[in-house]
């Protein structure tokens, strides 16, 4: 009986600790585990927001540098009636792209393009990826016109390969500050000029802008924008003055912070309807942009990606306080007291400093046997991993409605992961 007991435990533990501690996978062939498609590319741990050149002065609406964005990317929409729409993206993760939930209202199929620069069809680009997706989650709180919550998330069949001409941009932190007054760069490929019938642009442009308030429901940005009331704790404006607008087809692209501190961009921004007139860039009306920050939870609660923490710095308090020495003097006796010195140190409890990275820690099969391995940050998720001479291979349930069953080492529905009886995924 002992020994049923100990074969069950060995065929329902994820993963089996051996005597020294090292960790073995659940199974050994990933052609295995039920319902997994075998396409899919290594996931690569690379740092996000690393721009290839950084250009010392940006004039509005300029062409940038080829690939001098790499996380930014192109979206063709495509309409049953055989129409399409162009909007623009931000790669948040090798199988993720951030972009407005309108750019997805009455979509068929979504074109991603990757590492582009000419978005037109006899392009020279010798780094973009081409992807045609047919899923995506829209925010359940968003409806077609409203300025809040337009955010979507487009997810690739396969993942992109990333590299210097494809990679991610970091996510904020989840308590970010309004960034009011920093200086903001937005991208895209929408209609630059006031010239009727100008059309798109052929490559990728950038302007510089500022952070204006959209404090509360009143901010600058709410009383200059005539489109309504909103949250400023979910939407962040810049200003439009001086030809500094995104306009039509700019939808969907990344708003872009640069933290001097890191080296590096992050996306707090997505760009809200682009105005069709002709008369865009001379409005001088505030950029809205949908505030990331205050969806990086619900990122989290669909792709996966986790949010990063907030280093914590160090701070060490002292205080040193001296007794005055008195002397007290009789007839016969001078007494003087001994000086009293107390010293009290206050130390905070410090949280190591993260490396900015499209995966906070990145799974890591060093010295790990080959076969299937679990989210180790998750235990409701649709990814897991594969282990192959040392290198990791991520992989996703590809079936509506299912996590990674950590117990079966397979694919299951929700309702049988003890993991996912607190948390049920959307």
């Amino acid at each position: 009986m002992k020994l049923a007991l100990i074969a069950f435990a060995l065929v329902i533990l994820p993963a089996v600790l051996g005597q020294t501690g090292e960790v073995y996978p659940c199974k050994t062939d990933v052609a295995s585990v039920r319902g997994v498609s075998l396409s899919q590319e290594p996931r690569v741990n690379v740092q996000c927001g690393v721009a290839n050149q950084m250009s010392s002065r940006i004039v509005a609406g300029s062409v940038v540098t080829p690939n001098e964005f790499p996380w930014m990317a192109f979206l063709r929409v495509n309409f049953w009636s055989g129409d399409s729409a162009m909007c623009g993206g931000t790669v948040i993760d090798g199988r993720w792209i951030l972009t407005a939930a309108h750019c997805t209202f009455g979509a068929v199929s979504i074109t991603v393009i990757l590492g582009a620069h000419d978005i037109t069809v006899n392009s020279s680009d010798a780094n973009r990826q081409e992807f045609t997706s047919r899923k995506w989650v829209v925010h359940p709180s968003w409806s077609y016109g409203d300025v809040e919550n337009d955010i979507a998330i487009v997810e690739l069949p396969v993942a992109a390969v990333l590299s210097e001409y494809v990679r991610p941009a970091c996510l904020p932190y989840a308590d970010d500050p309004n960034q009011l007054g920093n200086p903001v760069t937005l991208l895209g490929w929408g209609n630059y000029s006031s010239t009727p019938d100008s059309g798109f642009s052929t490559y990728l442009r950038k302007t510089l802008t500022t952070v204006i308030s959209s404090a509360g429901t009143t901010g600058q940005c709410q009383q200059q924008s005539g489109v309504g009331s909103f949250s400023g704790d979910k939407i962040i404006c810049s200003d439009g003055s001086q030809g500094r607008r995104f306009c039509y087809g700019d939808d969907g692209g990344p708003m872009n912070f640069y933290d001097s501190y890191w080296g590096t961009y992050s996306v707090v921004g997505i760009a809200w309807i682009g105005d069709k007139s002709n008369d865009c860039q001379n409005s001088r009306l505030p950029n809205i942009y949908t505030r990331v920050s205050y969806y990086v939870n619900w990122i989290y609660n669909n792709t996966d990606i986790v949010p990063t923490p907030r280093p914590v710095t160090t701070t060490t308090t002292t205080t040193t306080t001296t007794r005055p020495t008195t002397t007290t003097q009789t007839s016969t006796t001078t007494t003087t007291p001994t000086p009293t010195t107390t010293t009290q140190t206050t130390t905070t409890t410090t949280t190591p400093t993260p490396t900015p990275t499209s995966y906070p820690s990145g799974f890591d099969c060093k010295g790990k046997p080959n076969g299937v391995y679990p989210n180790p940050w998750n235990d409701c998720s649709r990814t897991f991993f594969y282990c192959s001479n040392e290198y990791a291979y991520e992989y996703v349930c590809p079936d509506a409605g299912t996590v990674f069953n950590e117990a079966l080492c397979e694919c299951d529905y929700t309702t049988n992961v003890a993991g996912c009886w607190d948390e049920v995924k959307r």
